[in-house]
């Protein structure tokens, strides 16, 4: 049995909520994939290197070296 009481009020609160991160998440993006397509680190604003502790292949800088992104969405 869950916690979770399905009501029309708790579903509309969930809608909004996802609405809310589905902004979040477009507004991210709109930032990130314009520096990424510069070889920039979208947390740091630094020049994405290879020689960082990601993934063979990934590209971090050295500031946020533990994310690391794949070549696929850089673009310099």
């Amino acid at each position: 049995m869950s916690w979770f009481r399905e009501t029309p009020e708790s579903m509309r609160l969930l809608e909004e909520e996802r609405a809310k991160l589905a902004e979040q998440e477009a507004d991210w993006l709109a930032h990130a994939k314009p520096k990424l397509q510069r070889g920039e680190c979208p947390y740091s604003g630094l020049r994405l290197h290879e020689n960082g502790e990601g993934d063979p292949g990934s590209l971090s800088c050295d500031v946020c070296d533990c994310f690391g992104f794949s070549r696929d969405e850089v673009g310099a």
